[in-house]
Protein backbone atom coordinates (compact mmCIF):
# COMPACT_ATOMS: atom_id res chain seq x y z
CA UNK A 1 0.00 0.00 0.00
CA UNK A 2 1.65 3.32 -0.91
CA UNK A 3 1.67 5.95 1.85
CA UNK A 4 -1.17 8.33 1.03
CA UNK A 5 -3.71 5.34 0.92
CA UNK A 6 -2.62 4.33 4.79
CA UNK A 7 -3.28 7.24 6.09
CA UNK A 8 -6.69 7.96 4.48
CA UNK A 9 -7.33 4.18 5.85
CA UNK A 10 -5.54 5.19 9.23
CA UNK A 11 -8.32 8.37 8.84
CA UNK A 12 -11.48 6.74 8.20
CA UNK A 13 -10.38 3.92 11.05
CA UNK A 14 -9.95 6.77 13.50
CA UNK A 15 -13.14 8.48 12.11
CA UNK A 16 -15.39 5.01 12.28
CA UNK A 17 -13.94 4.15 15.69
CA UNK A 18 -14.99 7.99 16.63
CA UNK A 19 -18.52 7.55 15.23
CA UNK A 20 -18.89 3.95 17.20
CA UNK A 21 -18.09 5.67 20.48
CA UNK A 22 -20.90 8.22 19.93
CA UNK A 23 -23.08 6.08 18.83
CA UNK A 24 -22.71 3.68 21.85
CA UNK A 25 -22.93 6.78 24.36
CA UNK A 26 -25.84 8.27 22.69
CA UNK A 27 -27.36 4.87 22.80
CA UNK A 28 -26.86 4.66 26.20
CA UNK A 29 -28.41 7.66 27.28
CA UNK A 30 -31.38 6.65 25.17
CA UNK A 31 -31.55 3.93 27.18
CA UNK A 32 -31.51 5.21 30.70
CA UNK A 33 -34.14 7.88 29.72
CA UNK A 34 -36.12 5.11 28.26
CA UNK A 35 -35.70 3.00 31.32
CA UNK A 36 -36.97 6.07 33.67
CA UNK A 37 -40.07 6.77 30.99
CA UNK A 38 -40.93 3.00 31.88
CA UNK A 39 -40.96 3.45 35.14
CA UNK A 40 -42.47 6.44 35.40
CA UNK A 41 -45.16 4.85 33.14
CA UNK A 42 -45.91 2.01 35.06
CA UNK A 43 -46.97 4.39 37.68
CA UNK A 44 -49.52 5.98 34.99
CA UNK A 45 -50.95 2.70 33.64
CA UNK A 46 -52.35 2.42 37.19
CA UNK A 47 -53.82 5.88 36.85
CA UNK A 48 -51.17 8.43 37.24
CA UNK A 49 -52.60 11.50 36.14
CA UNK A 50 -51.51 14.18 33.74
CA UNK A 51 -48.58 15.27 35.84
CA UNK A 52 -47.06 11.87 35.70
CA UNK A 53 -48.23 11.34 32.40
CA UNK A 54 -46.01 14.75 31.43
CA UNK A 55 -43.10 13.28 33.03
CA UNK A 56 -43.00 10.13 31.32
CA UNK A 57 -43.68 11.55 28.22
CA UNK A 58 -40.35 14.04 28.98
CA UNK A 59 -38.28 11.08 29.36
CA UNK A 60 -39.75 9.38 26.22
CA UNK A 61 -38.83 12.63 24.96
CA UNK A 62 -35.25 11.92 26.05
CA UNK A 63 -34.93 8.71 24.86
CA UNK A 64 -35.85 9.40 21.21
CA UNK A 65 -33.36 12.19 20.37
CA UNK A 66 -30.76 9.92 22.11
CA UNK A 67 -32.09 7.33 19.49
CA UNK A 68 -32.31 10.03 16.89
CA UNK A 69 -28.84 10.96 17.60
CA UNK A 70 -26.98 7.72 17.71
CA UNK A 71 -29.00 6.53 14.43
CA UNK A 72 -27.12 9.54 13.00
CA UNK A 73 -23.55 8.33 14.38
CA UNK A 74 -24.65 4.68 13.32
CA UNK A 75 -24.98 6.25 9.43
CA UNK A 76 -21.93 8.17 9.91
CA UNK A 77 -20.02 4.96 11.12
CA UNK A 78 -21.37 2.30 8.02
CA UNK A 79 -20.26 5.36 5.88
CA UNK A 80 -16.89 5.20 7.40
CA UNK A 81 -16.64 1.23 7.10
CA UNK A 82 -18.01 1.47 3.40
CA UNK A 83 -14.52 4.04 2.74
CA UNK A 84 -12.36 1.57 4.46
CA UNK A 85 -13.89 -1.18 1.82
CA UNK A 86 -15.80 -3.01 5.22
CA UNK A 87 -19.65 -3.63 5.49
CA UNK A 88 -21.13 -2.94 8.56
CA UNK A 89 -24.94 -4.32 8.72
CA UNK A 90 -25.61 -2.21 12.20
CA UNK A 91 -28.87 -0.38 11.97
CA UNK A 92 -31.04 1.11 14.78
CA UNK A 93 -34.35 0.10 14.04
CA UNK A 94 -37.13 2.29 16.42
CA UNK A 95 -40.39 3.81 16.42
CA UNK A 96 -41.77 6.89 18.08
CA UNK A 97 -44.64 6.18 20.59
CA UNK A 98 -47.51 8.25 19.68
CA UNK A 99 -46.98 10.15 22.85
CA UNK A 100 -49.85 13.01 21.83
CA UNK A 101 -52.20 9.71 22.17
CA UNK A 102 -51.60 9.90 25.83
CA UNK A 103 -52.57 13.42 26.35
CA UNK A 104 -56.47 12.76 24.86
CA UNK A 105 -56.81 9.25 25.73
CA UNK A 106 -54.86 8.78 29.01
CA UNK A 107 -56.00 5.58 29.83
CA UNK A 108 -54.98 1.97 30.71
CA UNK A 109 -55.13 0.57 26.45
CA UNK A 110 -52.79 3.68 25.52
CA UNK A 111 -50.90 4.11 28.44
CA UNK A 112 -49.59 -0.12 28.11
CA UNK A 113 -48.84 0.71 24.06
CA UNK A 114 -47.04 3.39 24.72
CA UNK A 115 -45.07 0.93 27.30
CA UNK A 116 -44.77 -1.64 24.57
CA UNK A 117 -42.92 0.76 22.48
CA UNK A 118 -41.03 2.07 24.74
CA UNK A 119 -39.69 -1.54 25.63
CA UNK A 120 -39.01 -2.67 22.49
CA UNK A 121 -37.08 0.57 21.62
CA UNK A 122 -34.91 0.44 24.58
CA UNK A 123 -34.54 -3.61 23.23
CA UNK A 124 -33.35 -2.45 20.32
CA UNK A 125 -31.03 -0.02 22.09
CA UNK A 126 -29.29 -2.14 23.82
CA UNK A 127 -28.81 -4.80 20.73
CA UNK A 128 -27.13 -2.20 18.86
CA UNK A 129 -24.72 -1.22 22.09
CA UNK A 130 -23.47 -4.92 21.72
CA UNK A 131 -22.86 -4.94 18.14
CA UNK A 132 -21.53 -1.66 17.99
CA UNK A 133 -19.03 -2.76 21.18
CA UNK A 134 -17.96 -6.09 19.01
CA UNK A 135 -17.16 -3.80 15.95
CA UNK A 136 -15.14 -1.34 18.06
CA UNK A 137 -13.00 -4.28 19.84
CA UNK A 138 -12.09 -5.68 16.24
CA UNK A 139 -11.26 -1.85 14.96
CA UNK A 140 -9.39 -0.91 17.56
CA UNK A 141 -7.99 -4.60 17.51
CA UNK A 142 -6.88 -3.41 13.67
CA UNK A 143 -5.67 -0.27 14.96
CA UNK A 144 -2.91 -1.33 16.91
CA UNK A 145 -1.98 -3.93 14.63
CA UNK A 146 -1.66 -0.33 11.97
CA UNK A 147 0.88 1.53 14.74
Amino acid sequence: MNRARVGSYEYHLDQAINYANIAISRLRDADAAMGRARLIGASDILGGGKFITFLKRTQSYAGEKGLKDADRAIRNFRKEMAEMGKVSKIKLEYKNPILILDYIFDNFIVDTLIQKQVKKNQKAARSVIKELEEELIELEREKRRLN
